[in-house]
């Protein structure tokens, strides 16, 4: 909340919400002078106290949408770098920061997920709602904690590979259809140290998907531990995958792109992130992943060769060694990489 004086001789104050957005005009007494609601993306509707509409704010009320100024003669917002315009859910210009956003569309607005994310600088995105983010981080300790306490039959320890490997680990953070809170699963294993499928629930819409790998290994083609059967799990349902590894804790995630169909998604490839502790989430070296592969890093292998095309069982212990290891939630079934895969891979590439 912050006071300002909008008319001579009177004092009014600024009610926001967890965005930032302004949703009252109040007087000093706390009466309700104007109302502001806005669409997904910020477009305004006001009325006054009694919740009559108004075609503009009868106070100069400037101060909107997460806290940006909005100019009603061209319906803009002003974002400090550049312009905002609510209609088409875009920015006017360019990031000045280019693609080191971590967003490969350079003029869309917070990744086209204004409910999670705000930009109030019009530099890069960052996670609104505290409690959101806050239980991305829980998630992937609920998994390392959940594989740390796991307790393996003397059957499962003698005979899994390396000898004692711990359960993959899943939660999900989602938000209820209804109440729109957002709240994360508890923890679920498939008793498998190479997939694991994670949760799943009607009445809500799952945010991101969080697993364990239980080793560091890095992808054969992603250069990451997020392995190319994340990225393609994430190709396929447009949602964050994001991978801690057990028992070291290093953490990475893949951001897929926002398009509408599975094919689409892969089509424009999305972005691998490392988490720093210093510095948070950063893009991962070459991490912009493009074209009809989009699972993989462009310029590392061009997959259609043959003798590098994963679906040619062979030369799988020559170009991926940790392959059986390097797992995928959803490994072989129709939600998963089979079904995006226009070369099937073996289950055990997951």
């Amino acid at each position: 909340m912050c006071k300002v004086k909008i008319r001579p001789y009177s004092l009014s104050r600024y009610q926001d919400d967890h965005e930032g957005s302004v949703t009252h005009l109040t007087n000093a007494t706390g009466a309700i002078l104007e109302r502001y609601r806005y669409d997904v993306f910020g477009a305004p509707s006001i009325s006054n106290a009694n919740g009559n509409p108004l075609t503009a704010s009868a106070y100069n009320s400037r101060f909107m949408f997460t806290g940006r100024e909005y100019t009603s003669t061209f319906g803009i917002y002003e974002y400090r770098a550049r312009a905002y315009h609510p209609g088409l859910g875009r920015f006017t210009g360019e990031d000045p920061k280019g693609f080191d956003a971590g967003d490969y569309n350079l003029f869309r607005y917070c990744h086209n997920d204004p409910e999670d994310l705000t930009d109030a600088m019009g530099l890069a995105p960052v996670v609104a709602d505290e409690e959101s983010e806050e239980l991305r981080n829980i998630a992937d300790a609920q998994n390392y904690n959940s594989a740390n306490n796991e307790h393996l039959t003397l059957s499962q320890r003698a005979f899994r590979t390396p000898m004692g490997t711990k359960s993959e680990w899943a939660t999900s953070v989602w938000r209820d259809n209804q109440t729109r809170k957002v709240s994360m699963s508890q923890p679920r294993t498939d008793h498998d140290t190479g997939t694991v499928r994670p949760p799943r629930d009607a009445a809500k819409t799952t945010l991101s998907e969080h697993h364990t790998h239980m080793n560091d290994d890095r992808d054969y083609y992603t250069k990451s531990i997020v392995s190319s059967g994340d990225v393609r799990h994430g190709n396929w349902t447009g949602k964050v995958q994001e991978v801690m590894t057990y028992p070291t804790g290093l953490r990475a995630r893949y951001l897929p792109s926002d398009a509408k169909t599975p094919e689409a998604r892969r089509a424009e490839g999305g972005v691998i992130q490392n988490w720093d502790e210093r510095r948070g989430w950063t893009n991962a070296p070459g991490s912009r992943t493009t074209g009809p592969w989009a699972a993989y890093r462009k310029g590392d292998n061009d997959l259609h060769n043959a003798s590098q095309n994963p679906s040619n069982a062979s030369t799988l212990s020559r170009v991926n060694p940790f392959g059986a290891f390097q797992s995928s939630p959803f490994g072989d079934d129709a939600e998963g990489a089979q079904a995006m895969n226009p070369h099937p891979v073996p289950r055990y590439l997951y």
